[in-house]
């Protein structure tokens, strides 16, 4: 076996894997399939979602074009991670860690404490592609699909789509001008995060509130695991 691992490290396949970072690429993918599962499992222990009845979500308007940022939640922090992984291996891990580390508080939150959002009844969420009639009606039918794969709306409190938007700013900006990613890229990563985390709320995905603990939970997350990583190095 070891033999075989060997020759396989000699081939151009592997050599072409190594240099395109499959192995970061391939580590990022792996914690959306844990957060997966940890957001099934921590559904199934609590499936009965509390209605925050706020007075300042009812002043918030749907507007369903921010669907479009929403959507930038299930794919941008991969490609973002695994573009930082090619600059910047410590912060790769530390963003890495820090996102494991955020989505595990939240679902141990849901599994004991758990929200349920309030959506808009004029969205069909048995919507089809033929339900489509005019252009401004995707937007409709984007949102549709996001309440047809979240049926139940459990799962708001902390919005971990906020969490992620906040960790695509931070995996986007970089002090040191070797340690920058693609300048276009920064620059989606930035807005796209920051319109990410605000559009939840747009959508009615989630509360203010939802956000805002999402927001606060990937920032905390992420300075504890800094410190832990920098005081881990300094030992060495």
């Amino acid at each position: 076996m070891k033999n075989l691992i060997n020759r396989f490290k000699d081939t151009k396949v592997y050599a072409f894997l190594n240099r395109m970072h499959f192995f970061y690429l391939f580590l990022a993918i792996m914690l959306y399939i844990l957060k997966l599962l940890m957001y099934s499992i921590s559904s199934s222990i609590n499936p009965n979602g509390h209605i925050l009845d706020m007075a300042i979500d009812r002043k918030i308007p749907f507007i369903k074009y921010f669907v479009i940022f929403y959507y930038t939640y299930y794919f941008l922090p991969i490609i973002l991670l695994w573009a930082v992984s090619f600059k910047d291996k410590k912060k790769y891990y530390i963003c890495l860690s820090s996102i494991l580390l955020t989505c595990f508080i939240s679902n141990i939150i849901y599994s004991i404490y758990n929200v349920k959002s309030t959506r808009p009844a004029f969205i069909n969420p048995n919507m089809a592609l033929t339900d489509i009639k005019s252009f401004d009606m995707i937007f409709d039918y984007l949102v549709a699909k996001i309440y047809k794969i979240d049926p139940t709306g459990l799962n708001c409190f902390p919005s971990i789509h906020a969490a992620l938007g906040i960790y695509m700013i931070i995996l986007s900006i970089s002090t040191k001008d070797e340690k920058k990613i693609n300048f276009a890229l920064a620059l989606i990563g930035i807005i796209c995060g920051a319109l990410c985390a605000i559009s939840t709320v747009f959508i009615k995905q989630h509360y203010l509130v939802d956000t805002i603990a999402g927001v606060v939970l990937s920032i905390l997350c992420y300075l504890l695991v800094t410190f832990i990583y920098n005081k881990k190095g300094s030992k060495n």
